[in-house]
């Protein structure tokens, strides 16, 4: 397990020096932002072509697909304009505080059970917030 979680913080900082760096040579957090979520959209129904006609499988479910969409594209759209205006580390280590909306989200909504792991997680993303001040 050990293993698995290293590989996922090298991935993702990999992704966000990958972002930053990206909207910060074009100069234009919308024009990335827009650009990449083409790429990624094209890229993903390829991926997912054994499920259907993408455009259909939206039509299927189109307020949830729009919202989700909307949400989605407008919360990588505001990391991508911090990141163009700010300092990346920061910026980045605040994003991952959404895990305390993930956590009521899954406890209220979803129902899940409110164990000491996910409220382990959250407290120590929470924790980290404090001490970004200091760094």
């Amino acid at each position: 397990g050990l293993a698995w979680t290293i590989a996922s913080g090298i991935c993702i900082a990999l992704y966000v020096l990958c972002d930053a760096q990206g909207v910060r040579a074009a100069q234009s957090a919308l024009a990335y932002g827009c650009l990449a979520s083409i790429a990624n959209g094209a890229v993903m129904a390829w991926r997912q072509r054994h499920l259907g006609n993408p455009f259909q499988l939206v039509a299927s479910f189109p307020v949830v697909t729009v919202a989700s969409g909307f949400a989605s594209m407008a919360s990588y759209l505001l990391i991508l304009w911090v990141w163009d205006q700010g300092p990346i580390a920061p910026a980045a280590a605040l994003r991952d505080t959404s895990a305390i909306f993930a956590l009521l989200i899954a406890v209220f909504w979803l129902k899940e059970p409110f164990d000491r792991p996910r409220v382990a997680a959250v407290l120590l993303a929470a924790a980290a917030v404090p001490l970004l001040r200091l760094g």
